[in-house]
């Protein structure tokens, strides 16, 4: 996200970039001494099991960087405790922000947080993790790969909790949902994730929470349900009587 002197708002979409160091230079080279800051909301980057690391934006500029971090998704979900790295002005200005907002975030967590970074190994936690999710998102990839469609697509990813899944174009994740609801089976349809203008044949499957044994069984499912739906249905011809 850029902040155009704190009044305009833009999302920048990055997704499978092939040079995503080049990408965050070539960003840095444009906001680079102009009055624009740049969010970078960076939940996953701790998460990664495959692959390269590749610095953050705010690394190659933090003077114009904010850097937002949470630990729910690298100590547990339920601990919505987060941290910023901007200038000193910017956590000044923001902290009274925060104060208006809500007061303060839940003293409880944030206590939980600290005996948690004082007393274990942060580090040695993410590895455990990393290990884990790379496992699972193998199986859910390996399991896709057999169960579905050629018609669906995916992106593989290096790290996170996520697939990114896109049907074929007249294909209505929605419809799929509510099928595989039946089933016991849940996802997130892409939709959701669209300020404006969703796509409706997209969807989001998470693998990091699913026993390696009840995932493959549901993408089974989930397979015979999306060959099920692409089939032509019964009377979808219509025939017209000649002159």
């Amino acid at each position: 996200m850029v902040l155009n002197s704190f009044t305009q708002f833009q999302i920048i979409k990055i997704r499978q970039v092939e040079n995503i160091v080049w990408h965050h230079e070539e960003t840095v080279s444009i906001i680079a001494g102009s009055d624009t800051f740049i969010i970078e909301d960076d939940p996953y980057g701790e998460i990664r099991f495959e692959g390269e690391a590749f610095p953050t934006l705010h690394s190659l500029l933090p003077e114009q960087t904010i850097l937002l971090g949470t630990f729910s998704k690298m100590v547990a979900p339920g601990l919505r405790i987060g941290w910023i790295i901007a200038t000193s002005d910017i956590i000044r200005r923001l902290t009274v922000l925060k104060q208006a907002s809500d007061l303060h975030s839940s003293h409880l967590d944030q206590q939980i947080i600290y005996d948690y970074l004082t007393h274990y190994d942060l580090e040695e936690h993410l590895q455990s993790i990393r290990a884990l999710y790379g496992k699972r998102r193998d199986v859910m990839l390996e399991s896709m790969r057999k169960y579905f469609p050629e018609s669906v697509h995916y992106q593989i990813p290096e790290g996170g909790m996520f697939f990114w899944l896109e049907f074929g174009k007249q294909f209505k994740a929605m419809e799929l949902l509510e099928k595989s609801m039946k089933e016991g089976i849940i996802f997130v349809p892409g939709e959701t994730f669209y300020a404006s203008n969703p796509v409706l044949n997209t969807a989001r499957f998470i693998f990091s929470n699913t026993e390696e044994d009840k995932m493959k069984g549901a993408l089974f499912k989930l397979g015979d349900l999306l060959k099920k739906m692409e089939q032509p249905k019964i009377g979808a011809v219509k025939w017209w009587p000649l002159p």
